[in-house]
């Protein structure tokens, strides 16, 4: 394990793994033993047990991608607006990964970053209550960036070097990314959430489209995603009404 310094404050503490069952772990396990600044970045070139959203396994070849975690401390957040903090992180990765393909790149509610119909990057976020706020925040994303190739059982991997045939510098991505993260966090605790909602929608996988969904892993049904609704549930329009949905109670079919 290396500790490197650099010049961000997100990011301005970094540990530098090579192997670690999940650095959102790590990162947990860490903070209660020493108090770390809020900033702390771990990244690990292989996860033997990484995980995406709902307990999904997140594969990725060693050495190839950007495996991250980020430590955020908002204790100015109200739990019932903590869908905000989903929201910065993947406005910051949509911006970064767009600078580096001509494609189009979204955000497919709540928080996965696709270039067209394929995925790049997923993201997840666990919070930590201390009475009524939130004390501390763990941002995890893997991005694939130089992978090649994937398992042939995942749905629609992708990464940058299959989208542009490229090899990146991934430190140079994951500066970036620390950067865009930062503008999005001092937007946020300088009250300007309207402006960072509008930014999301405008970004929205599949936005005012006809998709199909499957409702608690059984019915299925179409309707149009016209937004997200209190505390980032989805709201789609259906035929009858327009409905909201937690992320657990639906899945988009592609």
């Amino acid at each position: 394990m290396g500790l490197i310094y650099v010049s961000l404050f997100i990011g301005q503490m970094r540990y530098k793994l090579d192997e670690i069952d999940s650095t959102n772990k790590f990162i947990l396990s860490l903070s209660k033993e020493t108090p770390q600044p809020e900033g702390t970045l771990v990244s690990a070139e292989y996860q033997t047990d990484g995980k995406g959203q709902i307990g999904r396994y997140w594969h990725s070849e060693k050495g190839k991608n950007l495996l991250c975690s980020i430590l955020l401390k908002p204790s100015f957040l109200n739990p019932e607006e903590q869908f905000v903090m989903s929201q910065m992180i993947a406005l910051a990765l949509k911006e970064v990964i767009g600078q580096y393909t001509t494609e189009k790149v979204s955000i497919k509610w709540p928080n996965d970053l696709y270039i067209n119909d394929d995925k790049v990057c997923g993201i997840l976020i666990q919070n930590q209550l201390k009475g009524k706020f939130i004390s501390k925040t763990i941002i995890g994303f893997g991005l694939n960036v130089n992978q090649a190739d994937f398992p042939q059982q995942l749905p629609n991997p992708t990464s940058l070097f299959q989208q542009t045939g490229q090899v990146f510098d991934r430190e140079a991505i994951l500066q970036e990314i620390c950067d865009r993260l930062e503008h999005y966090y001092l937007l946020f605790k300088s009250g300007r959430l309207i402006e960072i909602n509008e930014r999301y929608h405008e970004v929205l996988f599949r936005k005012d489209q006809v998709c199909q969904f499957r409702e608690n892993k059984t019915s299925i049904f179409e309707g149009v995603i016209i937004g997200i609704g209190e505390y980032g549930k989805l709201r789609v329009k259906t035929i009858d009404e327009v409905r909201l949905f937690d992320f657990r109670e639906i899945e988009m079919i592609l």
